[in-house]
């Protein structure tokens, strides 16, 4: 038997809506680790988390906890259907947050590519025009790592993350 989350039964808020949202990352992570995108999971989330910011605002570790707190960005990483969500909520974590990290590279990158900017910390990978996948465009790509650095990626690491992904897509086309 699974032990309780102590934090979720100790003094945060919306104990029940951090139980939400833990299963909501719970459901959005067993999907992408299987390789078989449910959509229809995404969307889920992102009406159930639109739901929670009306009441409660943007769930902070004071209101759900902060493994919840910590965790509620990936719901809104993958709402690629609603960009203009992802960018809403991108200023709550930003206004709820000291300073840049990592998270918010992440999902800058992906506000960014999904209103076709080009990125600014290389953490999102596609299809190019000519049907090549790779990183996408990046912005200024001289100061890539200062960027990165900034934001709370290691230093020189974005060979390393682009070397890891080019061989995670390798092992996911060889799958299929």
């Amino acid at each position: 038997m699974e032990k309780p989350n102590e934090e979720v039964e100790g003094s945060i808020e919306h104990p029940s809506i951090s139980t939400d949202i833990l299963e909501m990352v719970k459901r959005d992570q067993e999907m992408r680790k299987t390789g078989e995108m449910d959509i229809e999971i995404d969307k889920e989330n992102v009406e159930k988390l639109k739901t929670i910011i009306t009441e409660i605002g943007w769930p902070t570790e004071l209101l759900v906890g902060r493994e919840a707190a910590d965790q509620v960005w990936l719901i809104v990483q993958h709402a690629d259907q609603d960009p203009e969500f992802q960018k809403q909520c991108l200023d709550l974590i930003r206004e709820n947050t000291d300073g840049l990290n990592e998270e918010i590279g992440y999902l800058t990158d992906r506000v960014r590519t999904n209103l076709n900017q080009p990125q600014l910390y290389g953490t999102q990978f596609g299809d190019d025009k000519d049907g090549n996948w790779g990183p996408l465009p990046i912005k200024d790509i001289e100061h890539l790592e200062s960027r990165r650095v900034e934001a709370g990626f290691e230093p020189n690491s974005y060979e390393e993350y682009k070397n890891h992904m080019m061989n995670l897509y390798q092992e996911l086309k060889e799958k299929e």
